[in-house]
């Protein structure tokens, strides 16, 4: 990557502005002409569904499950706000390794539920919910952008690229409370106060959510972007 975009590239196209700056602090500038186009996702498969008055579920789903202090401090987390009754359930969506997996199946609170289906996501994230993202300095979560586009206020640490696609009137993100590059201790005080004080005003945030997504991560408008770098590439 770092030769293709170096010396072999005509334009570079990142997935977000954190991830241009990462490549820039770590390799220098490319000397190319450069974009950041987001991931996007396709706005007929995800949507909202109807408000309940049931308590919300928690929502998290990773391609892979991150095995560290952060995610092992977040998930012991989860029995206070199951157990109080504050969400019905916690879902855990990934592939954990067998380490991670013992440590989960440790925690009554957590329904782990693997991996599963592409094409079952769109149904996994239509639901009452608030969705929490585990990935430290994420590059452009696909995931997070689902949840979004299903009207899910997304709860995290505000690391990587999180801050771009979370405004605060689709989400809360807190600080994470040291190095994040680091993986030092986080602060999961302060994420678990905002995953509490959210469920109470959860729907305020699901009509801004589909907004915001239908504004800045829509499939057909990230294509027309690529295309637009494309033409500008070749008539260069």
């Amino acid at each position: 990557m770092k030769i293709i975009r170096q010396y072999l590239a005509d334009s570079v196209v990142y997935q977000s502005e954190f991830i241009q700056k990462w490549w820039q602090f770590r390799y220098g500038s490319s000397r190319k002409s450069e974009f950041v186009v987001y991931n996007a996702t396709d706005l007929k498969q995800f949507y909202p569904t109807n408000q309940t008055e049931a308590a919300p579920t928690l929502l998290c789903v990773e391609g892979t499950i991150p095995d560290n202090q952060v995610s092992r401090a977040v998930l012991s987390r989860i029995p206070a706000l199951v157990d109080s009754g504050l969400y019905e359930q916690f879902k855990l969506y990934g592939h954990a390794d067998a380490s991670l997996l013992h440590f989960i199946k440790s925690i009554d609170s957590i329904n782990y539920c693997g991996v599963v289906k592409r094409a079952d996501m769109p149904k996994i994230m239509r639901c009452d919910g608030v969705f929490l993202p585990l990935e430290l300095q994420p590059p452009c979560p696909n995931a997070v952008i689902e949840a979004l586009a299903s009207g899910l206020a997304v709860v995290g640490f505000n690391t990587g690229s999180l801050e771009e696609l979370v405004s605060e009137k689709v989400g809360v993100l807190v600080p994470y409370g040291g190095d994040a590059w680091a993986i030092d201790k986080p602060d999961t005080e302060s994420l678990e106060n905002a995953l509490k004080k959210i469920v109470p005003i959860r729907y305020q945030y699901q009509l801004e959510a589909r907004r915001w997504t239908e504004e800045r991560f829509d499939l057909q408008k990230m294509t027309e972007k690529y295309m637009d770098v494309i033409q500008q590439t070749v008539l260069s």
